[in-house]
């Protein structure tokens, strides 16, 4: 069983997929908003925060994952929302199972990969992960990624989250999905046959996703980019009430 969080009550549903390194941690900043009408449910991927490590870590398996999930929750058709790997996911069922998607909101991610990961660093990460836990993984990314965040988002950042999906997180899958995110096929083109409403947030400061984000947006039939201002590759924890404002609008469209 996937670890679930829910907030809220009534329809229609609107689920929360976050995406690697991360867990349900990642919308606490704008669940409660977005909750305020409807029932708001996330979960924790396999081999992430409190979900199941079972070694089978591949986007294949997330989708198989959504799918189980919605039946598990007695869902049929929801409103998803994606970011990152999330997007993905939400991305791969919606062309799996269009009638399960009534909307998507799509968020700093991308139909093909953005660019090569450094998988002989993150190699040494996972065994370190293996032998001194995903604490210390969590300790030896902090140097690397101090100077990321170069701009000033409109919400300052909570540096004791940094980090924080990775301490339950199982090493392989970190290795793993870290290798799909590297090699997964493109299907962009496949995008053209949705005909869900479609939104796709990018923070302007994500420079690697904003092309990925644009190519879906212009793909999608009728789908809108909206670019957040002042916000990186995780606009709900950058500015989350701008973000919040933003899916609130694309579900009452």
């Amino acid at each position: 069983m996937l670890a679930t969080r829910t907030w809220g009550a009534g329809p229609p549903p609107l689920v929360l997929l976050h995406g690697w390194i991360g867990s349900t941690a990642d919308w606490e900043l704008v669940a409660a908003g977005l909750a305020d009408d409807r029932q708001v449910l996330a979960y924790d991927h396999r081999g992430h925060g409190q979900s199941p490590h079972t070694k089978d870590y591949t986007f294949a398996a997330l989708v198989d994952d959504l799918e189980a999930w919605l039946d598990e929750q007695g869902l049929e058709a929801v409103d998803l929302v994606g970011h990152s790997m999330g997007g993905v996911v939400a991305m791969q069922f919606a062309l799996r199972r269009p009638e399960r998607v009534r909307s998507l909101v799509l968020v700093d991610t991308g139909a093909a990969p953005a660019g090569p990961m450094p998988l002989e660093i993150l190699e040494g990460l996972t065994d370190l992960g293996r032998t001194a836990g995903m604490g210390a993984v969590r300790d030896a990314l902090q140097p690397m990624t101090a100077g990321a965040l170069d701009y000033t988002p409109p919400r300052p950042r909570d540096l004791s989250r940094g980090g924080a999906g990775l301490l339950t997180m199982d090493p392989d899958a970190f290795l793993d999905f870290a290798r799909e995110l590297n090699d997964y096929p493109s299907f962009l083109t496949e995008l053209a046959s949705l005909t869900c409403r479609t939104t796709v947030v990018v923070g302007e400061h994500d420079t690697a996703l904003i092309p990925g984000c644009e190519a879906i947006a212009a793909t999608v039939p009728g789908a809108r980019l909206v670019r957040m201002s002042a916000c990186g590759h995780s606009p709900q924890e950058d500015d989350p009430d701008t973000f919040v404002a933003v899916v609130r609008a694309h579900l009452t469209a």
